[in-house]
């Protein structure tokens, strides 16, 4: 048996290293529709039956101070934003050394929200390490690989099952 999955995008299972782009490659994505306050990009080199699909989108936020716990000083700015950055993607399952094997489809979505006050403070640099803060939190430690931190929440997942 060779069951193999096929993420669609043209990273495998099995790369040495990952994906580190955005943007596979150049042009690689093109513009599936388009909103003041939000786009969604489509993967032009997917099969047909696996769609995959980045969305962007930014929206103005009342009160950033609701429910945080955080009370603004008088005369503070209390509006913000949210960006959010998601990636759908439909990852495959077949058999091409068994044509018995019937193929099915895995639907995997993942993203990332930031809400912040608008603040002249909050520079694209200030965020990039917030960001790097998110991601980075699921290592135990600085030497810990992917693998290694991902595999512990894969078996939080399962005892839940």
């Amino acid at each position: 048996m060779a069951v193999a999955l096929g993420t669609g995008t043209g990273q495998s299972t099995n790369v040495t290293a990952a994906q580190t782009l955005l943007m596979p490659a150049v042009g690689a994505y093109r513009l599936l529709s388009q909103k003041p306050d939000e786009a969604i990009y489509t993967y032009a080199s997917s099969a047909l039956d696996q769609p995959n699909k980045i969305r962007h989108a930014i929206q103005r936020v009342g009160n950033i101070f609701a429910n945080s716990g955080v009370v603004p000083d008088s005369g503070q700015r209390v509006n913000g934003l949210s960006i959010l950055s998601q990636v759908m993607e439909t990852w495959k399952v077949e058999d091409a050394a068994n044509t018995a094997f019937n193929p099915y489809y895995l639907p995997v979505t993942g993203h990332v929200v930031m809400k912040f006050p608008v603040d002249t403070l909050i520079t694209s640099a200030v965020l990039e390490a917030f960001m790097r803060r998110i991601f980075g939190s699921v290592f135990a430690s600085a030497a810990a690989t992917l693998a290694q931190a991902v595999d512990p929440l894969l078996h939080e997942v399962t005892a839940l099952r």
